[in-house]
């Protein structure tokens, strides 16, 4: 999902809580760095699952979560 497509749906949810599944081997930094910070500034509550895989900047992404579910073979 892009910084754009996220931002839209964040807006949709209007602050209800949202939850986010994660699986990504990383990609554009300043993609990602766009998404943290809209997760960062999101009013609602925000639950991350890392389905599979968080890795490069994806990992950075799911830290302004206010509960990440990591599943054991994650």
């Amino acid at each position: 999902i892009t910084a754009d497509a996220l931002r839209a749906r964040l807006r949709a949810a209007g602050g209800k809580p949202v939850d986010i599944e994660l699986s990504s081997y990383g990609g554009s930094v300043v993609e990602g760095i766009q998404i943290f910070n809209q997760l960062r500034i999101y009013p609602g509550k925000i639950t991350i699952t890392i389905m599979s895989i968080a890795a490069s900047i994806a990992s950075y992404i799911a830290m302004p979560a206010d509960r990440i579910v990591v599943y054991d073979n994650s």
